[in-house]
């Protein structure tokens, strides 16, 4: 999880931390892929509901007309067992028939007619119209007192059933048939064409008396029930069952609960926990039986898998072609944007003539416009005053180095004139000699020097002030040759060591001594120049420290101003964090210490 979070971090600080435009285009992206998905989301589950509410519908449909065509059922066989009441002769002759037996009935028959067209032949050919009209009815039995059963069928012939024939539950349980629902399954099937039946059972009793003599059972086929509901099983989502109150199936479009029974109790208790099965429960028929569409949840969306997929496929593609134009669209701002950050990059390197090229229309134009005015405007300001000060500045500084070799000079030439009264020519021609070569690299129109010229100029300066007082000064250099290379101001370390000439050096001891160092640490030239000499008490340090900040210095007039002059040149020339600083003890020595810009001396 740790390592995720790194990867994660590490992403958004390369790619987006400080990028705004990859932040717009993830935002962006996030807001256009989760309104899509939510979009597709509520379609998908839209349509889904209205593929499942039409499948109810037709589920709905085809009980109802199940429940239709029950009763009519119903009502044909009503219909039949009035019109065998109605008729006087069939009466008689199936009185005979089902109470006396089979014998009884032919010996009956033979005692009252010898005609071949008995009236019983006549009898059933009055059942013909409900075997011709109703292709689903499949025969008619007549059960007896004594066990006995007979049949009719579409050949209009009276036939004995002998017991192996009949269906089981009829030969098991006679009673059910004659005690139940006025229709019921036959468990077994015996009907010519191996297909399941159902019946519609009923007593026969005499009109006469009303006292029972039989029972009639009309057996109708079951799978002509479904074309009741103009659909092909394989059409609807689901099973559509008939099912009596005990759990006994009439007819099942699954073939799977035929000879079995049905757990009818989660058809109808209304407080069952809700399962993966959705039931539409209807008894709304003559017959009192249950008509129930089974369907489950993976049934009633099999058919949102298609849509599911091509929700998905033009969900893809609208996000897509959404983030391609987002980006397109970005990337033509960035691009903009990329041209102003390189203008600005540019001006910021010193390169003023950069100009943006200008696109009308939009908040980018102005940024354009704008900075390609100010960039005008600072050029003129360069022209007119920036480039005024560095020429003030330089005269300044002129001014400054100008002020300094008089006092330089008469100092040295007081130096000769000394050594000239008190020592030969011999040496005094050695001091002109030195002072020709200060002449010479005092007079050149360089203003930068490097750090070994600069050196070289103070040790003829301090070798000059040997002569003057031999063997009571020491001097020691320390410039590494990678110091020497860099470049400095002229005449900025001369003074330092003039400085302590003046102040600082004893001439009644042996033992002064001076030391001059350079050091390059890291961007930076330090030069130290350190003395053991009489050092400045504090009150007169304090007073100096605060003369290096003051800007009034070239009209001061006290022993100091070769220190400020130096220390107000480096700073207009390198800035003003540059210069000098000053430590000090009274009688202990004193250390000035210079500080410039490490640059290579071209």
């Amino acid at each position: 999880m740790r390592r995720l979070t790194r990867m994660v971090s590490e992403l958004y600080r390369t790619h987006f931390a400080e990028k705004l435009f990859n932040k717009i285009l993830l935002t962006y992206s996030v807001i256009i892929m989760v309104t899509l998905v939510a979009l597709a989301f509520f379609i998908y589950q839209y349509f889904t509901q209205y593929m499942i509410n039409k499948e109810t519908l037709q589920m709905q449909e085809a009980s109802a007309n199940v429940s239709a065509y029950i009763d009519q059922r119903m009502d044909a066989s009503k219909m039949m067992l009035e019109s065998i009441y109605s008729n006087e002769s069939f009466m008689q002759y199936f009185e005979v028939l089902l109470e006396k037996g089979y014998a009884e009935f032919l010996s009956y028959q033979l005692d009252r007619y010898f005609d071949v067209d008995t009236p019983i032949n006549n009898s059933l050919k009055s059942l013909s119209a409900y075997f011709n009209n109703g292709s689903d009815l499949d025969s008619i039995l007549f059960l007896g007192k004594e066990g006995e059963v007979y049949r009719v069928t579409s050949q209009l012939s009276l036939e004995i059933v002998t017991p192996n024939e009949l269906p089981a539950r009829v030969a098991e349980d006679r009673e059910y048939y004659a005690n139940s629902l006025p229709i019921s399954p036959v468990m077994t099937n015996k009907s010519a064409d191996n297909q399941p039946l159902y019946v519609y059972a009923a007593e026969l009793k005499n009109p006469d008396t009303l006292e029972p003599i039989g029972q009639i059972m009309i057996q109708y086929r079951a799978n002509a029930i479904m074309k009741s509901s103009q659909r092909a099983p394989s059409d609807l989502k689901g099973e559509l069952m008939v099912l009596t109150r005990d759990g006994d199936v009439i007819y099942d479009s699954s073939m799977q609960w035929y000879g079995q029974r049905y757990p009818v109790e989660s058809l109808l208790d209304s407080d069952a926990p809700k399962s993966k099965w959705e039931f539409m429960v209807s008894t709304a028929n003559k017959a009192g039986v249950i008509v129930a569409g089974i369907m489950s949840g993976e049934q009633l969306r099999s058919g949102t898998k298609a849509l599911q997929r091509w929700i998905a496929i033009l969900t893809g593609l609208f996000i897509a072609v959404a983030l391609l134009l987002t980006y397109i669209l970005i990337l033509r701002f960035s691009m903009r944007t990329k041209v102003i950050v390189r203008a600005m990059e540019k001006l910021d390197e010193g390169q003023w003539n950069v100009r943006i090229p200008l696109t009308k229309g939009d908040e980018l134009y102005q940024i354009s416009s704008n900075f390609n005015k100010m960039v005008e405007r600072v050029n003129d300001h360069i022209e007119k005053v920036y480039i005024s000060e560095i020429k003030q500045k330089n005269a300044e500084i002129v001014a400054m180095q100008m002020q300094m070799n008089p006092h330089f000079l008469y100092n040295t030439l007081e130096a000769i004139r000394m050594n000239a009264v008190a020592q030969g020519a011999r040496e005094a021609g050695h001091m002109i000699f030195l002072l020709a070569a200060l002449f010479r690299t005092t007079m050149k129109s360089a203003m930068k020097v490097d750090v070994a010229a600069e050196m070289e100029r103070c040790r003829i300066y301090l070798e000059l002030f040997q002569i003057r007082y031999p063997n009571q000064l020491q001097v020691e250099f320390d410039i590494p040759e990678e110091v020497g290379r860099h470049e400095i101001l002229k005449l900025s370390v001369q003074p330092l060591i003039e400085n302590y000439v003046l102040h600082g050096f004893r001439a009644d001891r042996q033992d002064n001594l001076i030391l001059i160092e350079g050091i390059l640490k890291q961007d930076v030239i330090i030069v130290r120049v350190s003395d053991n000499g009489r050092g400045i008490p504090l009150p007169e340090l304090t007073k100096l420290r605060q003369s290096l900040t003051e800007k009034s210095e070239l009209e001061a007039k006290s022993d100091s101003l070769g220190l400020s002059n130096v220390h107000m040149r480096l700073q207009m020339v390198y800035g003003s964090e540059f210069g000098l600083a000053i430590e000090s003890m009274d009688g202990a020595g004193t250390e000035v210490i210079l500080k410039i810009p490490a640059v290579i001396k071209e």
